[in-house]
């Protein structure tokens, strides 16, 4: 394995859009394009290029900031989800409801939603991310809606 490292933008950026796998680019461009102020990663030093989904969120502080939605690491064969939007968030219960019941229904059971950090298989994913990535911005909308 790497030694975690710094990875630039552009780095991680080559490393997605050059990918061997059309879902993990595809899923690379639609996180570029929709993630809270074009925000990809985290900038801590990992050993693998990764990439994250952030979305604009309201804590019980109040204050506003990104939060991890989802991670993908590059040569992992599955795409994170982070589903433990507990109560330091200002997360609508019904969001998060119809954001699980919306995964259910389009990754039926690939996928084990009682947990907080499911893992989708990319091979889950491949016929179905377009409507993944309408679940997700219907989810991310409904988020930064109540964060104001």
């Amino acid at each position: 394995m790497s030694e975690p490292r710094d990875w630039t933008d552009e780095e991680i950026e080559h490393v997605f859009l050059e990918s061997g796998d059309p879902t993990v680019r595809d899923l690379f461009l639609f996180v570029k394009q929709h993630s809270f102020d074009g925000q990809f990663q985290s900038g801590a030093v990992k050993a693998l290029a990764t990439f994250n989904f952030y979305v604009r969120v309201r804590l019980v502080n109040g204050t506003v900031g990104p939060r991890v939605a989802l991670e993908y690491r590059g040569g992992e064969s599955k795409v994170r989800l982070f589903l433990n939007w507990d109560r330091k968030y200002l997360v609508p219960e019904s969001a998060l409801a119809a954001y699980r019941e919306d995964l259910r229904e389009l990754l039926g059971g690939a996928v084990d939603l009682s947990v907080p950090e499911p893992g989708v298989p990319l091979d889950v994913l491949r016929d179905k991310l377009d409507a993944f990535e309408r679940v997700f911005l219907t989810f991310r909308d409904a988020v930064e809606s109540a964060a104001g």
